[in-house]
């Protein structure tokens, strides 16, 4: 007649996934004497495999003899998920109440807390399985199965991991296939080319140079392309009913010193250092309240250029005021006429013969009661009085405006 056995777990003794050597030292040891060199080899787990030392009680007293077993594996101490399949073990040998079994669930170990629920009955009886309670925590130890052997870790969430080794300053990383050991992506931890998109009444991206050098920049954008075209920093509004005055880029100095520049631009060659453009609007806008709205300038060449092929090159509004060491307009006296003629010695319109050459007489001072005319000859222009035969006022002046062609 087969006996039913009182069977009750007494106290698990470990449950290791990646046994480490102070776990096979103290429980390896334990269980086969410090000599038992075979026996602590076996407690070894490779690939998902676990060891479950138990030590089991029949009738109050020590089990020995063969029992069967059914381990499965739950995900909580009581009701639940299975994880896995059931480890069914027959005829496991059992003496002085402690034995020794190898569990597998699969790749499951990665962090979670599972508990194992044990059946057993004696070896051999055929008989119905004895639910042992309550089901046994999985300790940590298990969950480290995933990096199962120090330095040959092969995979992480099921994914393989390479075998290179990682160099200083390295940090892990999936690479579309495995993960690898490599700099942080795009130097800042930032995986390139980089994408996102957000809602957000604030600002997605602020970044703050502390730094006072003069190369504390706090954004640098290059490009090392060739390609017509090509932009190394872009600023896009991409919708179409923007509000007045919104800026795709905009540059903001707090200095309030007299030479600082709101928006800069440089071009080591032909080109242009800003450039701007409009189908309908202004190409380039400036505006001051008590300053200069856009200034030009050229230490050899032209300060400023305005072209139009259907409407106005120029159009001013308000007064025009004109200075430096070549004006366009300037004051001149005959100081010393030569009977209806005088000379006019002036760096706008010495050498020049080409200019256009406006006169007219001003009101103050002596004033040159006869019409005037313009001519060229040996590099200087003259006013001369259309009557000949009336000498040109000594201190006579005139308004006289000059256009390069």
């Amino acid at each position: 007649m087969t006996r039913k056995p009182l069977i009750r777990m007494a106290a698990l003794l470990a449950i290791a996934a990646a046994v480490i050597t102070p776990i096979i030292g103290t429980y390896g040891r334990s269980l086969a004497g410090p000599d038992d060199a075979a026996d602590t080899q076996a407690l070894v787990a490779l690939g998902n495999d676990f060891t479950f030392q138990g030590k089991l009680a029949d009738g109050g007293n020590p089990a020995n003899g063969e029992y069967d077993f059914v381990f499965t594996l739950y995900d909580a101490l009581g009701g639940g998920l299975q994880v896995g399949s059931a480890e069914t073990k027959g005829n496991v040998p059992v003496a002085g109440g402690l034995f020794t079994v190898s569990l597998n669930y699969g790749d499951v170990f990665h962090g979670s807390k599972y508990f194992l629920e044990i059946q057993v009955r004696p070896g051999a009886s055929g008989g119905a399985y004895t639910t042992l309670t309550p089901r046994q925590p999985i300790a940590s130890v298990p969950s480290a199965q995933f990096a199962s052997k120090s330095g040959s870790t092969t995979s992480l969430q099921g994914v393989a991991v390479s075998t290179d080794a990682p160099a200083a300053g390295n940090v892990l990383q999936f690479d579309g296939s495995e993960w690898v050991a490599a700099p942080p992506a795009g130097g800042g931890g930032f995986s390139l080319p980089f994408t996102a998109s957000q809602s957000s009444l604030n600002p997605l991206f602020t970044i703050t140079n502390a730094g006072t050098g003069a190369n504390s920049s706090a954004i640098v954008a290059k490009s090392n392309s060739t390609a017509a075209g090509v932009e190394a920093l872009v600023g896009h509004i991409t919708s179409t009913s923007a509000g007045g005055f919104s800026a795709a880029v905009r540059g903001m100095n707090s200095g309030t010193g007299s030479a600082g520049i709101g928006v800069y631009g440089s071009q080591d060659g032909g080109g242009w250092g800003v450039y701007g453009t409009a189908p309908d609007g202004r190409g380039v806008y400036g505006t001051s309240t008590s300053g200069v709205g856009v200034q030009g300038s050229s230490s050899s060449s032209t300060g400023g250029l305005f072209s139009s092929g259907t409407g106005m090159a120029l159009s001013i509004s308000g007064p025009i005021h004109v200075q430096g060491s070549k004006p366009a307009a300037f004051v001149h006296t005959a100081s010393a006429p030569s009977n209806h003629v005088t000379v006019i010695d002036h760096p706008s319109t010495n050498d020049n013969p080409n200019a256009i050459v406006m006169v007219t007489q001003r009101w103050e001072g002596v004033y040159n009661p006869n019409p005037v005319g313009v001519f060229y000859a040996g590099g200087r222009w003259r006013i001369f009085n259309e009557n000949v035969l009336a000498d040109m006022p000594v201190g006579a002046q005139f308004n006289i405006f000059v256009i390069n062609r």
